[in-house]
């Protein structure tokens, strides 16, 4: 009632605010991800690993890139991507990825498998797919 505008307001006087006047709750602030993607390529071959995502967690049993950095990997990356921001229902994601050129004979320690870079593989998260297409793209 103690509004300043009351007597020259027309919803006032029907008793009803239109919709843009109620105040909203405040939004919760995003949480911020970093993560940092491992993509182990083997370049004559034409793979790349994947790992299978947990049940819980971000992309329940979608494919990504790996998280671990293998102790023990044969050569430094090669190139780089991102870092790029992605953005989720509740949170922000800022990702990077190394590439690290493998050979044939070489696979990390964690869970996975090789798949072909000529085809997209189902099952993979937006940016996982967007760096895929990169890799598999012809050189220039």
């Amino acid at each position: 009632d103690g509004c300043p505008l009351k007597t020259r307001c027309k919803y006032a006087s029907q008793g009803v605010l239109p919709s843009s006047a109620l105040r909203k709750a405040p939004k919760k602030d995003r949480v911020e991800l970093f993560i940092t993607w491992y993509i182990y390529r083997r370049p004559l071959a034409r793979q790349v690993w994947l790992t299978q995502r947990d049940a819980g967690g971000i992309w329940p049993g979608l494919w990504t890139f790996s998280t671990q950095l293998e102790s023990k990997v044969p050569s430094a990356p090669v190139r780089r991507f991102g870092p790029h921001t992605h953005l989720l229902t509740h949170r922000t994601l800022v990702l990077q990825a190394s590439v690290v050129d493998v050979t044939e004979e070489w696979s990390p320690t964690e869970k996975g498998q090789w798949f072909s870079l000529d085809a997209l593989p189902p099952g993979l998260p937006a940016p996982v797919a967007v760096w895929w297409r990169e890799l598999a793209a012809p050189a220039a």
